[in-house]
Parts: C-alpha cells; structure tokens; sequence
C-alpha cells in the first residue's frame, strides 16, 4: 500500500513539474497565409521569433514575429528601421540586417 501512494504521489508531482514548465504558443498569420506557432519560455523569459520573407524570393525579409511574455505576438516591420547598405554592417542581429540586399 505504502510503494502505490509513494508511486501515486511521484505521478501527480511529475505532471504539476511539467506543467508548470510547458512553453505557451502565441500564433502569427505568414506574409505567405501560412500559419506560425511560436513558443514562449518562462523559465528563462524569451521567446521564439520568425522572420517573414513574404512570397517573394529575393532573399529579403519583410518583417518579424516575436511571442512576448503576455503570449502576444508583437510585430516589426522593416519599415520601422532605417538599415541600408551603408549601415547594415552595424546591426548586431539578422534582423533588421536582413531587409536590405548589398
């Protein structure tokens, strides 16, 4: 009786630790119409990101996706920053680096 409680209580403490440690998804609708699951880690706050080249071909990027801390997926466009041939050597990152084609 004794092992099957000890067993018993082993199963509800490995699924409380799983749970607790499952990544959360946020969602992201593609440039292209397909359909991104990006996962955020608590354990050590970050999340996944996915950077949209769109359709296109050219090997240009569009935009970036990022799963925040509230689960929500934030959005940067390549508008928003000023990389150009000149500059695009300071970015430390491939995003925003990847809008631009020297």
């Amino acid at each position: 009786m004794q092992r099957y409680f000890f067993l018993f209580a082993l199963v509800v403490w490995l699924c409380g630790v799983s749970e607790a440690t499952s990544p959360q998804v946020c969602g992201y609708t593609a440039l292209n119409g397909s359909t991104v699951f990006l996962r955020y880690y608590p354990g050590i706050k970050e999340g996944d990101e996915f950077i949209d080249y769109g359709s296109g071909e050219d090997g240009i990027c569009r935009q970036r996706a990022v799963c925040l801390e509230t689960f929500e997926t934030k959005i940067e466009s390549c508008n928003n920053y000023k990389v150009d041939c000149i500059n695009r050597n300071t970015v430390k990152s491939a995003f925003p680096a990847c809008c631009v084609k020297c």
